[in-house]
């Protein structure tokens, strides 16, 4: 088609494709080519230009409603419909060949070039007939001169590109294996100190007078705490200055809050008081830290680390390691949790995180309303009320705050 088509007819052809895809939407494991090739049409004559100002803003814009599919998985359709143009033309009507048999074949091509601005890794144009006919002929040997299944084909691509899944996923294992021996130092380590962080934090808020429970009169439970923080005390110093001496109460103190008894004090068995201050203001600035982080980043939504060490104006280690207390320890009652984006960690907050639904009565106060949600988006668009969806949409909405504040 001539790309110079006056707007008129180039808009009734687009019309005409998009309500063709339509009805082939509702029966997509059928029509997945057509829908295929009629899209290549509207990218390839630039039917889209009038309204959009890129073919992927189009798709990415008209995907779901058009096909019912995801943007990625029409993406699928188009070179599944490219591939298809380029098989042997006896081949060219064999109906047992789905998109997803010829997506494997579509590995067969060669990588496009960098410059081509198709946004695809391959180009279908160069991908030859007798590759096309060697692969299928391997394929239907490995199926018994059956119908090959995608597996098959993907087997054959295999083959033919000198690809060993079998090798690539046991080089994987192993070295997953290795990996999981040789754990990251600085992230467990930042990691246990969120979670020592919290326990101190638990017990800091022990009153004064219940520490009775570590004098001499209860020795067992002295020095069960007291072994357990020694062994630690004892490996870290390998790497780390040498504490002043301290009776077998300070020892356990120590490790609580950093606080001395008035003996060691009056006899001059501990610091200067220096290291004393130092950590009492440490632990009042991660509390600082731990607020600032609730009242700007506990929203819900993702965040990631570097705009919250920004946003709280604090270091990147003590940030991830109140993030960390969160959400190990469940710490200032917020649910935390982590994703990787990139090369950098992402965390969403929210507050109240210690509440809990049963999953019970959740399914039974929102499974009706995602029941109709579902059964709305299933219809054909002449038959679609977006009334009705607000209408569904602001009930679920209306649940899930009850349910919230009865929690």
């Amino acid at each position: 088609m001539d790309k110079t088509l006056d707007a008129t007819v180039t808009k009734q052809r687009l019309q005409t494709l998009e309500q063709q895809i339509r009805k082939d939407s509702e029966a997509l494991q059928k029509h997945g080519l057509r829908i295929g090739h009629a899209l290549c049409e509207i990218r390839d004559n630039h039917l889209w230009a009038e309204e959009y100002d890129s073919w992927t803003q189009y798709l990415t814009d008209r995907a779901q409603e058009l096909v019912g599919k995801s943007f990625v998985q029409s993406v699928k359709l188009i070179r599944a419909a490219e591939i298809q143009k380029r098989l042997p033309t006896r081949m060219l009507d064999d109906s047992s060949l789905t998109p997803s048999h010829l997506v494997e074949i579509g590995r067969l091509a060669p990588n496009a070039a960098k410059d081509s601005g198709r946004g695809v890794e391959k180009d279908y144009s160069r991908l030859r007939k007798n590759d096309v006919a060697r692969v299928l002929k391997s394929a239907t040997k490995i199926a018994g001169d059956k119908t090959p299944s995608v597996q098959d084909l993907r087997k054959a691509v295999d083959h033919d590109l000198g690809i060993d899944r079998a090798a690539k996923a046991k080089g994987t294992k192993q070295k997953r294996e290795e990996d999981a021996e040789r754990p990251n130092l600085r992230d467990y380590i930042t990691q246990e100190t969120g979670s020592i962080q919290g326990v101190l934090e638990n017990l800091r808020k022990v009153p004064q007078d219940a520490w009775h429970v570590f004098n001499d009169e209860n020795l067992y439970f002295t020095n069960q705490f007291q072994t357990a923080c020694a062994e630690l005390t004892r490996f870290v110093s390998q790497v780390a200055p040498e504490e002043p001496p301290l009776c077998s109460v300070c020892k356990v103190r120590d490790a609580v809050d950093r606080s001395r008894c008035q003996k060691c004090i009056d006899e001059n068995l501990s610091d200067d008081g220096d290291s004393i201050l130092r950590a009492d203001q440490t632990a009042s600035r991660d509390m600082q830290v731990a607020k600032r982080i609730i009242d700007k980043y506990a929203d819900g939504k993702w965040h990631n680390l570097a705009t919250i060490v920004n946003g709280v104006e604090s270091d990147e280690r003590t940030v991830n390691g109140r993030l960390l207390s969160m959400r190990e320890r469940g710490m200032h009652n917020v649910f935390c949790e982590s994703r990787k984006a990139g090369k950098s960690k992402q965390f969403r907050i929210i507050k109240g995180g210690r509440k809990k639904v049963p999953l019970e009565a959740l399914q039974r106060e929102i499974g009706p309303l995602l029941d109709a949600l579902e059964r709305e988006g299933r219809k054909h668009t002449a038959r679609f009320s977006p009334m009705t969806v607000l209408q569904l949409t602001t009930r679920l909405r209306k649940v899930l705050e009850d349910m919230a504040r009865s929690s």
